[in-house]
């Protein structure tokens, strides 16, 4: 019998039910005709056969007391009774009776035996059903706990990257010992939780490898998938209400984050984010985290668990900012509350995961950097200085993140560029005069080797690719300042070195157009310059005036 067919049990049990009405009745039934056979019937027989006895006994007195009263010859009239051999009559009736009496009970005798023979094969054939119930019961009572099991250790195994999963394994645990209705589960239902949460954990897996048509499609089956369970999976006690509903909320927040997020990311799909529904998401896990502390208090782990809360709401409040393009006053308010809940992260996620807080880290260092972008009236470094304190921090505590190594670069870049006035540049690269050429050319230096950490440590992560040629340009034109020809073409065979990189890569991103335009700048082929800005269609930085003014300038000599 296959225990997980559950109607194969429902049938044994109608068997059983059956066998037990027929057996009830066969045996009232027995008790009613041995009540008949062997007690009514003989009493009725012999009864009969007494009065018969006494009628005759009595029309003989009736003869004598008529023959008295007619001077009948009372000697010759009972000498014709006892001819009649009234008492032998008598004692003939009474043996036939106790004869009848006995026959019977020898009878009855029989059919008892042979009944209750069949009685007890009866009783042997349920006693055996019942035994085989038992056994299909004990089985698949043992299948839901492998199978509970089996959940629990799948969400356990995501401790070092979901904190909030390992906190629901503890959850789920503490309700299957608790016996907290996991009996009475359906192990389709179990094997459907088991089913989901390994396709929540390829979705995650989907989205960190880029592979964003598959986590689009995944993250819309979940939605969909966790509240139908959700529905089905709420009956029982207030304690597994309270876990199963917080469990599927968090499911369903996290499916809508990826859905939108991977929005951002994916082809034509741009216009499907939906802020309202992110900002429900940023709601719900605030709603959460005021749960997360009277659910399960005891929890050793359960700072690591608000801090991923934290981290989630704060990076979803700064995806929703690499949406909303623009300076606004909620782009502002999301930036500060994004701040606010990375910082927060941090602090409670203490030092057991050192890789997450790497990340959390590196989060709180860009929620900085979008600070700093919607107060650009802000003259000091200060919020930047704070984001590259925090990427350092972060590769402190894990060397192999390439996305801080990435940043870090990224911050000394920006510093340089804002300071030497290259994004609002009134001149091109080729002629202009950096400021403070020993200063940059340290921290250029150390941009360079992060950015070249991050090409190593993230095997097939573009950004640092692009940025090396960047900063590569960026030291061709110090080296330029200081008169080094030497280190200036070293610097620009270093750029194109990593030209050639991207091109090997077919990586066509923004970044990398940029890149390429401000080093033909830099080393004086503006035409190729010109070209590229056409295609980039850049109106902030077009300087194609002077590009132009150049051009006839380099043609007039």
């Amino acid at each position: 019998m296959d225990i997980n067919e559950k109607q194969e049990v429902i049938d044994a049990r109608n068997k059983l039910d059956e066998m037990k009405k027929t057996y009830g009745y066969f045996e009232g039934k027995k008790k009613k005709n041995n009540a008949i056979m062997l007690n009514t019937v003989p009493k009725l027989v012999c009864f009969a056969m007494v009065a018969v006895a006494l009628i005759q006994a009595i029309g003989a007195v009736a003869l004598v007391l008529i023959g008295m009263k007619n001077d009948v010859d009372i000697a010759n009239m009972l000498s014709s009774i006892a001819e009649t051999d009234i008492v032998t009559i008598g004692i003939t009736v009474i043996g036939i009776a106790v004869s009848v009496w006995v026959g019977l009970n020898i009878y009855l005798s029989l059919s008892k035996e042979e009944s209750e023979k069949l009685i007890k094969k009866m009783e042997d054939e349920i006693k055996s059903i019942e035994e085989c119930l038992d056994k299909v019961e004990d089985a698949i009572i043992y299948q839901k706990g492998v199978m509970w099991q089996e959940f629990i250790n799948l969400l356990d195994s995501q401790r070092n990257e979901n904190m909030l999963a390992a906190y629901f394994a503890y959850q789920f645990n503490r309700l299957f010992y608790e016996g907290e209705n996991t009996d009475s589960l359906d192990t389709s239902y179990i094997h459907s939780l088991i089913r989901y949460e390994a396709e929540y954990l390829s979705m995650t897996r989907m989205y960190e490898n880029g592979e964003k048509m598959s986590c689009y499609n995944q993250s819309e089956r979940l939605i969909k998938s966790y509240m139908f369970l959700r529905k089905e999976g709420m009956e029982g006690s207030s304690l597994w209400k309270e876990v199963m509903s917080f469990y599927f909320d968090v499911q369903i927040a996290d499916a809508k984050f990826y859905r939108n997020a991977v929005c951002l990311r994916l082809s034509g799909y741009r216009d499907e984010f939906s802020t309202e529904q992110m900002e429900n998401v940023c709601d719900k896990y605030k709603e959460l985290l005021n749960r997360i502390s009277d659910t399960a208090p005891e929890y050793n782990d359960i700072n690591s668990a608000k801090a991923y809360i934290n981290n989630t709401i704060g990076y979803t409040y700064d995806l929703i900012n690499q949406y909303e393009i623009g300076k606004g006053e909620k782009k502002a308010k999301r930036c500060i509350a994004a701040n606010k809940y990375m910082k927060a992260a941090v602090e409670l996620i203490g030092n057991q995961f050192s890789e997450k807080k790497a990340r959390y880290l590196r989060n709180l260092g860009l929620t900085y950097e979008r600070l700093k972008e919607v107060s650009p009236e802000s003259e000091t470094d200060e919020l930047l200085d704070k984001a590259y304190t925090s990427y350092v921090e972060s590769i402190k505590e894990d060397m192999s993140d390439y996305k801080s190594w990435n940043t870090g670069g990224t911050i000394i870049l920006k510093k340089f560029e804002r300071e030497n006035r290259i994004s609002e540049r009134d001149t091109l690269l080729s002629k202009l005069r950096i400021e403070d050429p020993d200063k940059w050319e340290k921290e250029l230096l150390k941009a360079k080797t992060q950015f070249e950490m991050s090409a190593s440590e993230g095997k097939g992560f573009e950004d640092p690719y692009y940025k090396l040629v960047q900063v590569y340009t960026y030291l061709h034109m110090l080296y330029g300042a200081l008169d080094d020809a030497g280190k200036q073409e070293e610097m620009r065979k270093g750029a194109e070195k990593y030209m050639e990189i991207l091109e090997m890569m077919n990586y066509t991103g923004g970044g990398s157009r940029y890149a390429y335009r401000n080093y033909y700048e830099a080393i004086g082929e503006i035409e190729k310059a010109n070209k590229i800005n056409e295609e980039i269609g850049d109106g902030n930085n077009d300087v194609r005036h002077l590009r132009e003014l150049y051009l006839q300038e380099s043609d007039d000599k």
